[in-house]
């Protein structure tokens, strides 16, 4: 199962005044520093792509993949632990020894109009 998000296709006003505040920010940054700028602007940017640019998720019997503009993530079923839901979709937990390696393969993932078909495909694989 393939599908993408776009949550700034579906709140296009508030992702165009978040995409014009990192613009100014950056400008004004610029004013006083152009290296700061572009590093501000690479930073914000990823920051912010989850919501202002499109994600492309696939579920199969190998497991999850995330992929972004900016890069992706693959975890597979044994990285993961179980899953909850919530408004715009479903966080799916890592596995792991440490606190950190369970956060690094945790992930969010979000399905408007797809929740009850991307539950089952989960159900299928984790608990």
């Amino acid at each position: 199962m393939t599908w993408t998000d776009w949550p700034a296709r579906r709140a296009p006003y508030r992702s165009g005044l978040a995409a014009t505040i990192v613009l100014v920010t950056v400008g004004l940054a610029a004013v006083y520093d152009p290296l700061l700028s572009v590093l501000g602007l690479v930073r914000l940017v990823f920051s912010t792509g989850e919501v202002l640019l499109p994600t492309r998720y696939t579920v199969d019997d190998e497991g999850l993949r995330i992929d972004r503009p900016l890069g992706g993530k693959s975890l597979s079923w044994s990285q993961l632990s179980g899953f909850t839901s919530f408004e715009e979709g479903f966080e799916v937990t890592g596995r792991g020894p440490h606190r950190w390696v369970r956060r690094r393969r945790s992930a969010r993932i979000r399905c408007p109009g797809r929740r009850e078909q991307v539950e089952a495909e989960l159900r299928r694989f984790l608990p």
